[in-house]
């Protein structure tokens, strides 16, 4: 389905967002065109498509038909509904609106709102200072429907990348015709957000962003990384994990994290940018859920879950106001033995996800708070609390700064 260059499609089971998709353009055969994406200025280069994971306002659901955002109950319920699909559902939280939830009527979800200063969670409504988020109660008919629900419109994009050039864009308009416009001076074009934002890069005067730790492959463990005895190593130097706990862990306390070209983790600043990248390959076809990477058990600073299935990637962490924030993305396309690039950027105001087999690409963001999940370290490949990852991991970065050169 296309609108103005740009194919527009549904989620599955997620019936509040749909994918946006863009096609950077390719001359002279297969060469990798980088885009800034998220909210932040690392490139991310592609040949294929480039798909945004977009979420409607609370109350609206994606309607496929219309291409457009429609409140929920408008239009005949759709089995991409998770209220249609699983008969034992009573509610579910919504997306990117801390008061907001969808209650199971009829097997349709319909939009509710907790009262302000709460926050729905599992356990029904619970005080939380920090949620204000704007959320408009709904009157039911007898029929389950939605009838009176106030919506603001949909956020679909009609600007593209200026594929070679971060501070412009192209104004796409009915025709459709194609004009190029730049940004203010210091603003990029924020494709993830479609409108120019202040650009993050340093000044020539700053110091340049270097990761704090970097393993490229583990035959040499860069310091702060070990490897559990259940952990062994490819020909390559690749961590391969069997789901058994096994595990690389990350130790951002270790007090030998000092040297050259090393930052010290003493010098962690809570409130501060992340970026974790890695990537990973399964060893067969997924068939549950399993842990990419996650905090250990028992942190009192925040926590961190990445998991991955056969269908997406979620991500899970817990805000600065004791509530927990989700990112989703799909995995449509990946195959089982193929290389993927998962890059989370946090920057304490939005969360990036991004993940790339190195032709196609997905991107989303949420705007979150999130817990100073870094201070307790890290695991890749495992959580207590769910299945290990059954794969290879390498190429594994962190960095407190906003890089402008990792490569995707």
């Amino acid at each position: 389905m296309v609108i103005l260059g740009v194919g527009l499609s549904a989620v599955p089971q997620e019936p509040e967002s749909y994918v946006a998709c863009y096609y950077p353009p390719v001359s002279g055969g297969r060469r990798r065109r980088q885009a800034v994406i998220g909210n932040e200025a690392v490139t991310f280069g592609v040949t294929g498509a480039l798909a945004i994971k977009k979420t409607c306002p609370f109350g609206a659901f994606w309607n496929q038909a219309a291409r457009s955002c429609a409140p929920a109950g408008s239009f005949t319920a759709s089995r991409d509904d998770p209220c249609y699909s699983d008969r034992s559902l009573g509610s579910r939280p919504a997306i990117n609106n801390c008061r907001g939830y969808y209650a199971c009527v009829n097997r349709q979800s319909v939009p509710v709102c907790c009262p302000f200063g709460q926050t729905y969670t599992r356990f029904g409504c619970i005080a939380c200072e920090g949620c204000s988020d704007p959320c408009t109660s709904t009157t039911i008919t007898a029929s389950g429907l939605v009838s009176s629900m106030t919506v603001s419109a949909g956020d679909q994009c009609y600007r593209q990348p200026q594929w070679d050039d971060p501070r412009s864009y192209v104004v796409v308009r009915a025709g459709p015709t194609y004009v190029t416009e730049s940004c203010p001076e210091g603003q990029y074009f924020n494709l993830a957000g479609c409108g120019c934002q202040v650009a993050p890069w340093r000044n020539v005067s700053e110091a340049a962003c270097t990761a704090d730790i970097v393993a490229a492959t583990f035959f040499n463990l860069p310091r702060g990384v070990t490897l559990n005895p259940n952990v062994q190593l490819s020909q390559f130097g690749e961590a391969m994990l069997t789901g058994q706990n096994s595990k690389i862990s990350i130790n951002v306390d270790d007090d030998t994290l000092t040297g050259s070209g090393v930052k010290s983790f003493d010098r962690y600043d809570a409130d501060g940018t992340v970026v974790i990248q890695f990537r990973y390959r399964e060893l067969s076809e997924i068939t549950y859920r399993q842990s990419l990477l996650s905090t250990p058990v028992g942190c009192d600073e925040g926590n961190l879950l990445v998991t991955v299935d056969r269908e997406d990637v979620t991500v899970e962490v817990e805000n600065a106001a004791g509530g927990w924030d989700r990112l989703k993305l799909p995995t449509a396309g990946f195959k089982p033995n193929e290389w993927k690039t998962l890059r989370l950027v946090d920057n304490r105001d939005v969360m990036t996800l991004s993940i790339t087999d190195g032709s196609d690409a997905y991107v989303t963001r949420t705007a979150t708070s999130a817990g100073p999940y870094l201070k307790c370290g890290l695991d890749l490949g495992y959580n207590a609390y769910t299945k290990g990852f059954k794969g290879l991991i390498d190429q594994v970065s962190l960095y407190q700064c906003i890089p402008t050169n990792v490569a995707a």
